[in-house]
Order: C-alpha cells, then sequence, then structure tokens
C-alpha cells in the first residue's frame, strides 16, 4: 500500500475529531473527501462505514466494509460491519453469520479485544434471524399440511371409513399436534428458566463455575465481583476463595436447552 495522501490524511484526521463529537454526517463528507483523493487507505472507507452503522444506513455500510476489505481483508472490523450490515438488511443472514464468525477468529488470533462485544452481539442478533427466518417457512410448510391431512379425513369421512366422532377426534388430535408444533416455533411463554440463568447477571449460563459455597454464577461475572467488592459469595456474603469449578452438568443442560429452544439465546440476552 502506498503512503497515504497528505491533503487526504487532513481530511481524514477533521472527519476523526467530527466522528469523537458524534456529528456523523459531518465525518462522513470529511472520509469522503479523503476518498476522493486517495481510494486505497483502508482505514478512510472503514471509518465512514462506521459512521454509517451509527446512522444505521445499512446498504452504505456493506459498501464501504466491502471496500475495506479490497483494501486490507485480515481487518476485525471491517468483517465485523459486513456481517452487520447483511444480518440488518436481513437478505443474507446466513453469510452476515460467515462474515461475523471470521470476525472473531481475527479477534482472536489477533488479540484484539474493540469490537469482541460487538461481535457476540451481531452473531447472536443473526442467529436470531435465521431462526425466525426458518421458523416462518416451516410455519408455513406445516400448515400447508395440515389442510392436506384435513381434506384427507374430510374424504375419508366422506367415502364412509370413519364416523363422524371418529373423524372429530381424529381433527382434534391434527389440531394439537400442529398447535404444539406451532408454539415450538414461535412460543408465546418466553421464559427462561431462573436456574439456567446466573443470578447477577439475569443472563443464561454460559461458562457456570460453582463456589465453595455451592452456588453457581457466570465465570466472568464472579472473578469480577471478587476483584471489586472482595471474596465472598454474591448471595450468602459467606467469605470464599477464588478456588472455582466448573459446573459441566449445568452447562450441559443449558446446551440441550438451547437445541429445543434456541429463541432463549437473545430473550435472556
Amino acid at each position: 500500500m502506498s503512503p497515504p495522501n497528505e491533503a487526504a490524511e487532513k481530511f481524514k484526521q477533521e472527519g476523526n475529531a467530527f466522528y469523537s463529537q458524534g456529528q456523523y454526517e459531518a465525518a462522513i463528507e470529511r472520509y469522503t473527501q479523503a476518498i476522493s483523493l486517495d481510494a486505497t487507505q483502508f482505514t478512510y472507507w472503514s471509518n465512514r462505514a462506521l459512521c454509517y452503522l451509527k446512522l444505521s444506513q445499512w446498504r452504505e455500510v456493506l459498501h464501504d466494509s466491502q471496500q475495506a476489505l479490497n483494501c486490507n481483508d485480515e481487518s476485525v472490523k471491517a468483517h465485523y460491519f459486513l456481517g452487520r450490515a447483511l444480518v440488518e438488511l436481513g437478505e443474507e443472514p446466513h453469510e452476515g453469520m460467515k462474515k461475523l464468525s471470521r470476525a472473531k477468529a481475527l479477534a482472536e488470533s489477533q488479540s484484539n479485544q474493540t469490537y469482541a462485544k460487538d461481535i457476540e452481539k451481531g452473531i447472536l442478533l443473526a442467529r436470531k434471524k435465521i431462526f425466525l427466518r426458518e421458523a416462518e417457512t416451516k410455519l408455513k410448510q406445516r400448515q400447508k399440511l395440515q389442510g392436506v391431512l384435513q381434506r384427507v379425513l374430510q374424504s375419508s369421512q366422506e367415502r364412509g371409513d370413519m364416523s363422524a366422532d371418529e373423524f372429530q377426534d381424529t381433527c382434534s388430535q391434527l389440531n394439537d399436534l400442529f398447535q404444539t408444533e406451532k408454539e415450538r416455533l414461535q412460543p408465546s411463554n418466553r421464559n427462561v428458566p431462573e436456574h439456567l440463568c446466573c443470578s447477577i447477571t439475569t443472563h443464561l449460563f454460559e461458562d457456570p463455575v460453582v463456589t465453595e459455597s455451592g452456588h453457581t454464577y457466570e465465570r466472568d461475572q464472579l472473578m469480577e465481583h471478587f476483584q471489586r467488592n472482595g471474596c465472598f459469595d454474591p448471595v450468602t456474603r459467606q467469605t470464599c476463595s477464588k478456588n472455582v469449578v466448573p459446573n459441566r452438568t449445568l452447562k450441559y443442560v443449558v446446551e440441550d436447552y438451547l437445541q429445543e429452544n434456541p429463541w432463549a439465546l437473545w430473550e435472556s440476552a
């Protein structure tokens, strides 16, 4: 990559100043001027993409993050921006998930934690979009199948193959079956069981650990509690050491629960 144009760098610095003040449109204008002078600089594209992201202008984020990746394919934030845009636009959530996963892998390999939490939230949103899209498709398929089966039953009754009572009973069982499936795909009672959530965060456990007092907490939250408040159990207030034990059984239970209830990932977040 060639050295940046001096005038372009000045526009970039002005853009950075506007961005820090929350004046995103003014910052976009400066980054645009920088790009017009030198379109080979990755930061001009990625900085403008970030401004568009702040304004939720996802088409522009998509364009600029792609241009940034053309300049630097190893950029964590460019992959993150592109993934977010693909997910938010709703057209290619699976592709968005791939870009976000790539951003996460790059961040880990580069020990870059700048966007770590944002990337995790982006992945969560992608999973939600994918789940809702697939759930909608499955519901339409189930409704179509239900209609076909009801017509078959109706024809069977008309031919005298079953009595009116048998017909009503079978239809009732069929409706119950499809209602159960609908509830699984679009649950009305979206309450995550309390025993699967950390009492500190109220979110689903990801890395549960047990203290000496026998209570389970999310590891990073418990360590933060120890650092800020001292070595005592957050609930019992009992003095304890920092030696904790992974609660693998609970971790497996949470994983099994999520297999059946993927919506819980974002409902508890």
